[in-house]
C-alpha cells in the first residue's frame, strides 16, 4: 500500500512538470529516497531528487531526436573517413563544412598507336603539274579550258605507309551543273580500284566535253576520303567561219558567222568585231584586203584572208586600178593597171598595163592578185 501511494505521488509530480519527462525519469523518481510527513497528505520531495527528476535521462532519446542523432552520427563517420583519406574541407553557403575527398589516380599505361588513330588517306590530283585537289563537296563548278585530250589528270593517294585502294570517276557535266555532294558521290560507279602503298593513275579524255573528276581512297581500317578536281572543258575544235571562204573576194559589207560553243573573240584586221543583233559579223574594209580571226577560250584559232571590193570605185574612169565592181559600157576602151587581174566569173587571168573592151554594158568585178 505504501509503495502504491509513492508511485501515485511520483506520477502526479510528473504531470505537474508537463507530462514531458521520459519514462526513465519517472522510474528514477520511484526509486529515490523521499521524506513523507506522517500527519499530512502533502508530499515533500527532496531537492536533489527534484533536480534529478527535472533532468532528462540521456540514455533514452525520443524517436524524432533519435533519428537526428543517427544522421549526425553518420555524418560524423563520413567526416572521419574523409579526414582519414586526406580530404579537403570546404565551407558550404549555410556555414557547414563539406569534406571533398582527395582523389589520387594512377595514370594508365599508354597504349600503342592503333590503325584507328592514323589519319585518313591523302588524295592529290594534278593537271599539268599543278595541284587541282578540291576536298569540299557540293557547290558551283568553276571551269578551265584545255585543247588536248592526253594526260588530263594525274591522281595519287597515300596513308602513312599503309596500302590504299584508289578509285576514279570522270563525270561528264553541263556548264551550269554543280559539284556532287557526299551522298551523291557515294552512289557513283567507281569501277576497278588501284591498290598499293602509294597508288597513282593517269586520266585521259577521249572526247570533247565538260568534265569533273571524282576520286575515292579507301585506306587502313576502311577509312575513306573523297576529293574532286575540275571542272575542265576539253575543246579541240577550231572555231568555224561560215558565209565566206578563205581567199575569196567579196563586196564591202559582206556578212559572215562564227560558230563555237566556247567562242572568246573575233577580230577584223586586228580590231575587235562587234556582232550584229543576230550574232553575225559584217565586213567593212573599204576595198582592201581583210584578215578575220576567231579564237575560243581553249586557245583554238581560225584565220581567213579575203579581198573586199569597193562598189563602183570609178564609174567615170577608164583605168581599172583597184579591186571593185565597175559599170562598163560596150565599145568603150578601158585600161588595166599594172599587175595580174581576174574577172569575177571568169577563170582567165589578165595581164595589167593593157587595154580591153567589154561586149555589153554591165557591172564587172575586177580582182587584183
Amino acid at each position: 500500500m505504501y509503495r502504491n501511494w509513492k508511485k501515485l505521488a511520483a506520477l502526479g509530480l510528473a504531470v505537474l512538470l508537463g507530462c514531458a519527462m521520459p519514462v526513465s525519469t519517472m522510474l528514477a523518481a520511484e526509486q529515490d529516497e523521499e521524506t513523507v510527513q506522517d500527519t499530512g497528505e502533502n508530499v515533500v520531495v527532496d531537492n536533489e531528487a527534484q533536480d534529478e527528476a527535472d533532468t532528462p535521462d540521456t540514455d533514452i532519446i525520443p524517436d524524432d531526436e533519435a533519428d537526428l542523432s543517427q544522421e549526425d552520427t553518420l555524418e560524423d563517420d563520413v567526416e572521419a573517413d574523409d579526414e582519414s583519406a586526406g580530404g579537403e574541407v570546404v565551407d558550404d553557403n549555410d556555414g557547414s563544412e563539406e569534406i571533398i575527398p582527395e582523389i589520387i589516380q594512377k595514370a594508365p599505361a599508354r597504349a600503342p598507336e592503333s590503325p584507328e588513330s592514323v589519319g585518313a588517306p591523302v588524295i592529290v590530283i594534278k593537271r599539268q603539274g599543278q595541284d587541282k585537289t578540291q576536298h569540299t563537296l557540293g557547290g558551283k563548278i568553276e571551269f578551265e579550258y584545255v585543247n588536248t585530250w592526253a594526260s588530263l589528270f594525274d591522281v595519287s593517294a597515300s596513308q602513312d605507309g599503309y596500302d590504299v585502294t584508289l578509285f576514279c570517276h570522270l563525270d561528264k557535266v553541263d556548264k551550269d551543273g554543280e559539284v556532287k555532294d557526299e551522298e551523291q558521290v557515294e552512289k557513283l560507279y567507281w569501277g576497278q580500284g588501284e591498290t598499293g602503298n602509294s597508288p597513282s593513275v593517269n586520266i585521259p579524255v577521249l572526247n570533247d566535253g565538260n568534265y569533273v573528276l571524282y576520286v575515292k581512297a579507301v585506306g587502313e581500317d576502311d577509312q575513306i576520303a573523297y576529293a574532286w578536281a575540275g571542272g575542265v572543258v576539253v575543246d579541240t575544235e577550231n572555231p568555224k567561219v561560215t558565209g565566206i571562204e578563205n581567199g575569196g573576194t567579196y563586196p564591202d559589207g559582206t556578212v559572215f558567222q562564227v560558230v563555237d560553243d566556247n567562242l572568246e573573240s573575233v577580230t577584223i584586221n586586228e580590231q575587235p568585231a562587234v556582232p550584229e543583233a543576230d550574232g553575225s559579223y559584217k565586213v567593212v574594209a573599204n576595198g582592201t584586203s581583210c584578215v578575220i580571226k576567231a579564237k575560243d577560250k581553249a586557245g583554238n584559232t581560225t584565220s581567213y584572208s579575203i579581198t573586199i571590193l569597193e562598189e563602183n570605185p570609178g564609174e567615170e574612169t577608164d583605168v581599172i586600178s583597184k579591186n571593185g565592181t565597175y559599170s562598163l559600157k560596150s565599145g568603150k576602151e578601158y585600161q588595166l593597171a599594172a599587175g595580174k587581174w581576174k574577172l569575177s566569173g571568169d577563170k582567165s587571168v589578165y595581164q595589167g598595163s593593157s587595154t580591153f573592151y567589154v561586149g555589153s554594158d554591165g557591172n564587172y568585178t575586177f580582182i587584183k592578185y
